[in-house]
């Protein structure tokens, strides 16, 4: 009763109802931007060098982040390098690995809703970007971003899409600055262990 006094008080009824809908489903919006625009959007840091992601760079996240990037995570990015629909970077500055990013072509699939997507010829699906507790808020991001977008667009490619989390705002308003736009929603829920989700899109 205490705590459902505490978001009254700081979040208002709309913040009671939020948060209950947030326990039956979580949403995820679908973003989608053209390659050119995240260009003109983003900087490359000079300071921070771009390399494709390999088994010895794994090791060193592990190694060097064991609070930040767990034995599950390694698994998955493992498995992840052996298949060529998935392309990872790693942003890094000296010896240190500041952050990392995904991407891939062809589908688009979200782990946690089970959400997927055929991609076309010319989309591409970024995911997963990273930035070590130690190196944010110092263009890591910006750099992993551009140097793939410049990447794709070499390639004939010409929208990115992404999915973002409904609740993560600061994620969003990063997106929209590099020019997403929404283009649809994935409402997810995990009932008794078993995934649903409902999508809408425009």
């Amino acid at each position: 009763m205490e705590r459902f006094k505490e978001v009254i008080r700081s979040e208002g009824l709309s913040g009671v109802i939020k948060r209950g809908k947030s326990r039956v489903y979580k949403t995820f919006y679908i973003l989608k931007a053209e390659i050119t625009t995240m260009l003109e959007n983003t900087i490359e840091n000079e300071n921070f060098v771009c390399r494709v992601i390999d088994e010895a760079e794994i090791e060193k996240i592990a190694e060097d982040y064991p609070e930040e990037f767990d034995e599950r995570k390694k698994s998955i990015f493992l498995n992840r390098i052996k298949d060529p629909q998935h392309r990872g970077i790693v942003v890094q500055y000296k010896n240190d690995i500041c952050g990392y990013l995904w991407s891939s072509i062809g589908s688009l699939e979200e782990e946690e809703s089970g959400y997927q997507r055929k991609l076309q010829k010319n989309e591409m699906y970024l995911y997963d970007l990273y930035t070590f507790k130690k190196y944010r808020r110092q263009g890591v991001a910006d750099t992993a971003f551009h140097h793939e977008m410049r990447f794709y667009k070499n390639r004939g490619y010409q929208y990115a899409l992404d999915l973002v989390d409904e609740s993560n705002k600061p994620s969003m308003s990063a997106m929209n600055k590099m020019g997403f736009s929404r283009i649809g929603k994935v409402y997810f829920k995990n009932w008794n262990g078993k995934k649903y989700n409902k999508v809408v899109e425009r």
